[in-house]
């Protein structure tokens, strides 16, 4: 799994591998940061906790610089941010 923190403005600010033999074998994310985990391996499986109860997030609260869940630019979107994403990952190591 890919784990991708954004800065405010919808930049990557950090890229983190998550998996058997990668740099983590989990990550806590704060509340309120700007994150997304894509799939590097088909049957990856993600366990992600909250304290509960569960609340939708408002459509205001959602990250404006990137597209709506169903747009038709998603999957577009997800494979720029993957190929981004594994570059700045592997300059870093």
């Amino acid at each position: 799994m890919l784990l991708v923190l954004f800065s405010d403005d919808g930049k990557i600010a950090r890229p983190l591998r998550i998996g058997p033999g990668e740099e983590a074998a989990g990550a806590e994310v704060t509340s309120g940061e700007w994150h997304t985990v894509l799939s590097l391996e088909c049957g990856s499986i993600l366990l992600e906790t909250k304290p509960g109860p569960f609340t939708p997030i408002p459509e205001e609260d959602m990250a404006q610089w990137a597209p709506s869940e169903g747009d038709k630019e998603v999957p577009a979107y997800l494979e720029s941010l993957r190929d981004i994403a594994l570059k700045l990952r592997s300059s870093v190591e």
